[in-house]
């Protein structure tokens, strides 16, 4: 049986004050400290009234929340009824060794949850991302272990313990998502939380994921789905690594939420896709879902490729669309002397130039084929039905020439106009 003293590590939770009163933590306190991380933060003042009853007084300054957790698949190698003393036995020596290495001014405790080793400590400003370093070099050279660490920021107040442990819970729990982007040991930025509630950062935030929305749309509409793919890649990235120590799952799946929206009212305000589909689809939800960060950057490659292939298919559509509205609008309007591709162009807001190259390519004719054929038909209508003049037909249909009616009526119907009257009289 493992002992320190009289306190049986393998009979109730491993407790072990650090300072001048070094010794075992008092039972009592141990669940009342576990309350105030897990549950509550209003037993801060009982747990501080509580240890100064009892002679071991709460240290004043600040303090921070230190987990580390075992991370090595030897444990697995340990049969089933011998893990859990095997783990308790590992923390006891860990815990022992950091006890150790601290300075003799520092103030603190350290215990078993949830088979993790906390620590609560007190070391006033001093840095101690070296310290857990160390203490995980220890681990893996001494007990041959892998261990990862987690750290808080800076508190001052008992009763933020719990805030305190609940951001530390959170980047265990997100690491499983990270994976390589958070290191062995890692230590939650000071002012994390000042950061949702930054109005310039916020802003910051905002304008980059409109940049980032419009360098994707540019990339779409150029038909560069690889390159569309990866500015997605790289804003995703950008959010995870900004999402760090923010409470985890919540503040990574508003942000992807928010930059996605962002990215969908680009793509409609771009005419690149419509609401309705991107509603429907819900890339959010795909990226949301990822179990892993690698796994979500993956994602970035088939949006982007189905984002370039719709808004392909709605170019192609509305290209449709446009040159059945111009050959429509050239067939109602052929006998008007000024159509052309002036006209269309103003009407239709596209150049002269890629009206008359878009027309002929679509149709395999020009506008000016079809502006004759119209008014050669109109022509030849009239011709056979009424009796008015080859001249006064020829300016009927939008022929300000008789001599240009008379070459394209030839050239069209095979027989000058007034052979077909002559015809038609016969």
């Amino acid at each position: 049986m493992l002992e320190y003293g009289d306190y049986d590590i393998t009979a109730c939770p491993s407790v072990r004050l650090v300072g001048p009163s070094e010794g075992p933590m008092p039972e009592q306190i141990y669940g009342m400290l576990s309350a105030l991380l897990l549950r509550s933060g209003d037993m801060g003042d009982d747990v501080a009234s509580a240890m100064a009853d009892l002679g071991v007084p709460l240290p004043e300054g600040s303090f921070r929340v230190v987990q580390f957790s075992l991370d090595d698949p030897i444990l697995a190698q340990v049969p089933v009824q011998d893990r859990h003393r095997c783990r308790i036995s590992l923390y006891d020596r860990l815990r022992d060794w950091v006890l150790e290495q601290l300075d003799p001014e520092d103030r603190g405790f350290l215990f078993l949850l949830s088979g993790d080793l906390l620590g609560i400590l007190y070391t006033g400003g001093r840095e101690i991302t070296s310290l857990c370093e160390a203490a995980a070099e220890y681990a893996k050279l001494t007990l041959g272990v892998s261990i990862h660490v987690n750290i808080s920021t800076r508190w001052n107040d008992v009763k933020n313990v719990g805030q305190a442990y609940r951001m530390i819970s959170d980047v265990e729990n997100s690491r499983t998502f990270f994976t390589d982007m958070i290191g062995q040991v890692f230590s939650i930025p000071e002012g994390v939380f000042d950061r949702l509630n930054n109005t310039a950062e916020r802003t910051e935030m905002e304008q980059s994921f409109l940049h980032a929305s419009n360098r994707i749309c540019g990339s779409i509409r150029a038909g560069e789905a690889e390159i569309a793919a990866g500015y997605l890649r790289e804003e995703l990235r950008q959010i995870a690594e900004n999402s760090l120590g923010m409470p985890y799952p919540t503040t990574l799946t508003l942000t992807i939420n928010q930059f996605v929206s962002v990215l969908q009212y680009t793509l409609v305000a771009e005419d690149l896709a419509d609401l309705r589909y991107l509603a429907r689809r819900d890339f959010s939800r795909d990226l949301v879902s990822s179990r892993n960060l690698a796994a979500c950057l993956r994602l970035a490659e088939p949006i982007a490729a189905e984002l370039e292939a719709r808004a392909r298919a709605r170019r192609e559509a509305q290209h449709d669309r446009m040159m059945h509205e111009i050959r429509d609008y050239v067939e109602r309007n052929a006998t008007d002397m000024n159509i052309g591709l002036t006209a269309i162009a103003r009407d239709f807001h596209i150049r002269p130039r890629e009206a008359a190259e878009s027309f002929r390519q679509y149709y395999g004719v020009s506008v000016n084929d079809v502006i004759h054929q119209t008014r050669v038909k109109k022509a030849k209508e009239l011709i056979l039905t009424t009796d008015n003049s080859i001249q006064s037909i020829a300016e009927a249909v939008g022929y300000c020439s008789l001599a240009t009616m008379y070459r394209a009526f030839t050239n069209i119907e095979g027989v000058a106009p007034g052979k077909l009257r002559q015809n038609k009289s016969s």
